[in-house]
C-alpha cells in the first residue's frame, strides 16, 4: 500500500519519506530503523514500528464504563488564524455533542489538543460549573480554552476535542432565573440536526460557520470511537 496509507503519514512527511526512496508501507519496514531515526528522529523510530506492526500502546480490557467522549482530526492544510480554528472546532463539537445526545451522557470537563507543524502536541482541560451536551456549549468552551494556550502565531496541524466528567442526562432539571433563555432552543436545534443527520446521513446538513473555508468538505471525522492521547499519533481511535 502507499505509504500515506500509514496511520500518521500526512502530505509533507509522505514527500520526505519519497525523497529517500520510500514509496510503500513495505518499503518504510524493510528501511534500516537507524536511517529512519538519524533522518527523523523519535518520529523515525515511530513511523518503522507503524509499518512493521508494532505498538506498544496499552491494551484496555475494560469497554464497559466510557470516561469520556472525543474526536481529533488532523487537518488538510495548516491552520493558521482563530477563524479557521473555530471552524474545524465546530465540526468536531458537531461530532462530540451528537455523539453524547445518543449515548444519553453530559459532562462538566472539556479537554482540547492541538499540535502545531512542528509536531508539539499540547492537551489542556478545564472543568466547567455546568454540565453540557450541545454543540454550541461544546464549541464555546473549546475555543475559550485553545485561545488561553495558543500562541498566536504557530501553524495547527492537529484539533481534538474531549468531553470528561460524564453523567447519564438528567430527565430533570432545578431550572435557575438567571439561566440562558437561549439554552433550550439551543438543546432543540441540537435535537432537529440529529434528526435530520440519522435519517439522511451525517453531512445532510451543516452549520454556516462550517462553510466559508469549505471545512465540511474537506474533513471527515472519525465518529466510532472516543480519542485517547496514547502518543504523538493519535487521531482519534481507542476507547477509555
Amino acid at each position: 500500500m502507499p505509504v500515506e496509507e500509514l496511520f500518521g503519514v500526512g502530505r509533507r512527511m509522505k514527500r520526505r519519506l519519497n525523497d529517500l526512496g520510500i514509496f510503500t508501507i513495505g518499503d518504510l519496514a524493510n528501511t534500516p530503523i537507524t536511517l529512519l531515526v538519524n533522518k527523523f528522529g523519535k518520529l523515525g523510530r515511530y513511523y518503522w514500528n507503524y509499518a512493521n506492526g508494532i505498538d506498544f500502546s496499552k491494551v484496555e480490557s475494560d469497554y464497559d464504563t466510557v470516561k469520556g467522549v472525543g474526536n481529533s482530526i488532523t487537518t488538510p492544510k495548516d491552520l493558521i488564524n482563530i477563524d479557521e480554528v473555530s471552524e474545524v472546532f465546530m465540526i468536531l463539537a458537531e461530532s462530540v455533542g451528537m455523539r453524547l445526545r445518543k449515548m444519553g451522557f453530559e459532562g462538566n470537563v472539556v479537554e482540547v489538543i492541538y499540535r502545531n507543524s512542528s509536531f508539539e502536541t499540547v492537551v489542556r482541560r478545564h472543568k466547567i460549573s455546568e454540565y453540557i451536551d450541545t454543540t454550541q456549549d461544546i464549541h464555546k468552551y473549546a475555543v475559550d480554552l485553545f485561545l488561553k494556550n495558543w500562541d498566536g502565531r504557530s501553524k495547527i496541524r492537529l484539533l481534538g476535542i474531549r468531553v470528561t466528567g460524564l453523567r447519564e442526562k438528567q430527565k430533570f432539571e432545578q431550572i435557575s432565573i438567571f439561566e440562558d433563555a437561549t439554552r433550550r432552543k439551543r438543546e432543540k436545534l441540537d435535537m432537529c440536526l440529529d434528526a435530520i443527520r440519522e435519517k439522511y446521513g451525517k453531512y445532510a446538513v451543516c452549520r454556516a460557520i462550517t462553510m466559508k473555508n469549505d471545512s465540511n468538505k474537506m474533513i471527515k471525522v472519525l465518529d466510532k470511537d472516543e480519542w485517547i492521547p496514547m502518543n504523538s499519533f493519535n487521531k482519534g481511535g481507542g476507547r477509555i
